[in-house]
């Protein structure tokens, strides 16, 4: 079984007792989007997507480092459509580490950054933003991957659970004996959770996800939501490391709707002198240009929505110059 999984269906993601998942380092994987597009994924080294980087930035260059969800990991697209391989192109000096992992929370994010990604030394750090980091943020776990560090409000002070167990993962794991140790290292118990239980199990699993995102407390998760950018901001700022957030539009919002945490997100940014650009003017003004940014049913962009998003990010990357300058 890891014979055939190493040949023909390479992991992408490893249990991590730290950050609950992670990429593997340097895999290569063809994944189908929806359009029946075939589009090959590789992971470096560090477990990034893109080009071989090593921790000392390149004398002359300006580093950017780019922490997000799957919208940034990007698999749907290829290596040369996905959005952060757009910026590095758009500008000699630039070198962009795409450390975007599925399903990750601002917590994991930041607990990366703190352990990992400072050691990179970027000039920057983009933290790439969507409406469900909110939620996972709170929920200690991911159906079909693993149990995740997490944050909750303890005593009205935010506290973030690195100590981690897997006591809620293990409800959507098949119930034999010895499931947790074996969804870590048996690659038979994977395959048959992966490919049989979860897809007979999925309407149900994601029932009891979304109860449970309903039941958190919208004031908490954007409370915890905030502190992590501000933990960030702190972590970043005595190295004199730039932070900038770059908040995603859901293809509701494209219509008018879900807007609120968008909004507070930019003005807490603002008040924190915390550099954010917004992509919704972008993705509407594509919309209504005739483009389609997304997929029909996955909410993730497509080939065109990377490129919509590198173009109006570009100009948000200026100043490279004073930045090499320091």
């Amino acid at each position: 079984m890891r014979l055939a999984s190493a040949l023909f269906f390479p992991l992408m993601l490893a249990r991590d007792d730290k950050l609950g998942w992670r990429h593997t380092s340097s895999r290569r994987k063809y994944f189908t989007n929806e359009d029946g597009e075939r589009n090959l994924v590789i992971l470096n080294e560090y477990g990034h997507r893109g080009r071989e980087y090593g921790q000392a930035r390149t004398a002359g260059k300006y580093r950017v480092l780019v922490l997000g969800d799957s919208f940034t990991e990007g698999v749907a697209v290829g290596e040369d459509q996905v959005f952060t391989r757009l910026l590095e192109a758009s500008d000699p000096d630039l070198e962009v580490l795409n450390a975007g992992v599925s399903a990750w929370g601002t917590v994991q994010q930041y607990l990366y950054l703190r352990d990992e990604g400072i050691g990179f030394q970027p000039n920057r750090v983009l933290v790439m933003y969507y409406t469900n980091d909110l939620t996972d943020n709170c929920i200690p776990y991911s159906p079909g991957i693993g149990p995740r560090p997490h944050a909750l409000i303890k005593d009205g002070s935010v506290e973030i659970v690195e100590d981690f167990d897997d006591a809620r993962f293990v409800r959507f794991l098949p119930p034999v004996p010895f499931r947790s140790f074996l969804s870590r290292y048996s690659m038979l118990f994977y395959a048959l959770n992966e490919r049989i239980w979860l897809k007979a199990k999925m309407e149900e699993y994601r029932r009891i996800l979304i109860e449970e995102e309903q039941a958190l407390v919208p004031a908490e998760t954007k409370k915890i939501g905030l502190f992590m950018l501000s933990r960030m901001e702190t972590l970043l700022a005595p190295r004199g490391i730039e932070l900038a957030v770059v908040l995603i539009p859901s293809k509701s919002m494209l219509k008018g709707g879900g807007r609120e945490w968008y909004d507070e997100i930019r003005e807490f940014c603002g008040l924190e002198d915390i550099e954010c650009l917004s992509l919704l003017d972008a993705m509407i003004g594509a919309k209504e240009r005739g483009q389609k940014p997304y997929f029909e049913k996955d909410i993730h962009w497509n080939k065109e929505g990377h490129a919509i998003a590198a173009q109006a990010m570009i100009p948000f990357l200026a100043g490279i110059a004073e930045g090499l300058s320091k």
